[in-house]
């Protein structure tokens, strides 16, 4: 049994850094508004991604264009000059992560069960290697079940990704369970791909219909029982009398 998760905002807060980017920017915004924003910038990055991955935009047009397109939506403006500092920020902000509460329990339980722990996660290799060297991951996955999308030439949601995994991992899809915040890039691949899949849903977010989850956690602590419940053996305690 092999455990892969994905990174951001699964692993670690992804508004943490952005919210203190935007401050540096010289934004001001109420909670509403900066979720509001981050979330219309993680739904620009999603679709405009292909087109980096196609070579048709540099990495760097496409932060700055996903970044003026979520101003836009929510009724604000922001300058290219303004989203170049807002992305460099943001990248100096995400050298400084801390995981989500409850991870480090977690994979405490899956080392403690002899069950191997994975990553698969989306982005240029460089990028997300700063993301792993940042929060210590490396001391808990091995580099080579570590696998970044710029890296193998494959993108989640192509459920590629997950045939490769497995192949290069020596996994099975009836042996292998994925735990990612994103539906469409996460679960809706997973499930089709014949891996479980947990949506890790901290935001509440409203399910989707398309596919069933194996489960749904709105934290780690949700996640730690639902693991310790299906994976972790239980030993019943030896009779007094024995």
């Amino acid at each position: 049994m092999t455990v892969f998760f994905d990174l951001d905002d699964t692993l670690y807060d992804q508004l943490e850094p952005f919210r203190k980017a935007v401050a540096d920017t010289g934004f001001a915004c109420s909670g509403e508004e900066l979720y509001a924003l981050f979330r219309r910038i993680r739904h620009h990055s999603d679709t405009m991604w292909p087109l980096y991955v196609n070579g048709e935009i540099s990495l760097n047009e496409m932060r700055i264009v996903r970044a003026q397109k979520a101003f836009k939506d929510t009724g604000m403006e922001i300058t290219e000059d303004e989203a170049a500092k807002l992305q460099d920020s943001y990248v100096f902000y995400q050298a400084q992560l801390s995981f989500y509460p409850g991870v480090e329990d977690v994979f405490h339980l899956l080392q403690s069960a002899n069950i191997q722990i994975g990553l698969i996660t989306n982005g240029p290799g460089e990028h997300q290697r700063k993301k792993i060297e940042a929060l210590g991951l490396s001391e808990w996955i091995p580099e080579e079940l570590q696998f970044i999308s710029e890296e193998i030439g494959l993108t989640k949601p192509d459920t590629a990704v997950f045939h490769y995994v497995n192949e290069k991992s020596g996994t099975l899809p009836e042996q292998s369970v994925y735990v990612g915040d994103n539906w469409i890039n996460d679960i809706e691949p997973a499930k089709h791909s014949g891996w479980q899949a947990v949506w890790f849903n901290d935001r509440h977010l409203q399910q989707p219909k398309s596919v069933e989850p194996d489960a749904v956690a709105t934290s780690f602590a949700e996640l730690y029982d639902w693991l310790n419940e299906q994976y972790i053996p239980f030993e019943p305690e030896r009779s007094a009398i024995e």
